[in-house]
């Protein structure tokens, strides 16, 4: 059963599916399709805040701005996983991929496993990271991703003020000026790489 979540009007701050508060939410075969400033297709916020997505397709149009649509998020000590084969799109400036951030509370963690089929995160856009951990976040990935940029200055994976991203195989590619393969800025972010090709 494939169930549709579209939210095509450009509103701001929108969330296609999330979990808060220590709530759980598990999503298979779901497709996301939204716009607008801000907006998020899974997340989840919140200490013991749980997301699992499996075989998802997210599709994300973020509006021109410093705050663009990310495809997934962890905030503020959750747990996320993404599982299985799905794929992860975002067009416009500032649109991540994938996002974890503290935002004050807790370690966020987001896992993003290929191992039980193909993940495939592709950004369209300035500043659109296709893998972004910020702070004391965790972005843990397995086999089987493929990360793709396409845009100016916008990252594979980027790591900072003290985000922590670990990289295991898998494959990440960038197509525009200034737009590094892998980077970690700033004092204490850390990024790993075991056996991922640029």
């Amino acid at each position: 059963v494939t169930v549709c979540i579209a939210l095509p009007r450009a509103d701001d701050r929108q969330v296609g599916a999330q979990a808060t508060t220590g709530g759980a939410v598990q999503l298979t075969g779901v497709n996301v399709n939204m716009s607008g400033t801000g907006a998020y297709g899974v997340a989840a916020n919140g200490v013991e805040s749980v997301l699992v997505a499996r075989d998802v397709t997210i599709h994300m149009s973020g509006a021109s701005s410093t705050t663009g649509a990310t495809g997934v998020v962890s905030e503020n000590g959750a747990d996320v996983l993404v599982i299985g084969a799905s794929t992860i799109t975002t067009v416009g400036d500032d649109s991540y991929g994938a996002f974890a951030q503290p935002a004050g509370v807790g370690t966020s963690r987001l896992a993003i496993d290929g191992r039980e089929g193909r993940v495939e995160i592709r950004t369209s856009g300035l500043r659109a990271h296709a893998l972004f951990s910020r702070s004391t976040a965790d972005v843990l990935l397995g086999t089987q991703i493929v990360a793709v940029t396409n845009g100016d200055d916008a990252e594979g994976a980027r790591a900072e003020t003290g985000g922590r991203l670990l990289l295991v195989n898998g494959l990440v590619q960038t197509r525009g000026a200034n737009a590094a393969g892998f980077h970690a800025i700033d004092a204490g972010s850390q990024l790993v790489s075991q056996g991922a090709g640029i």
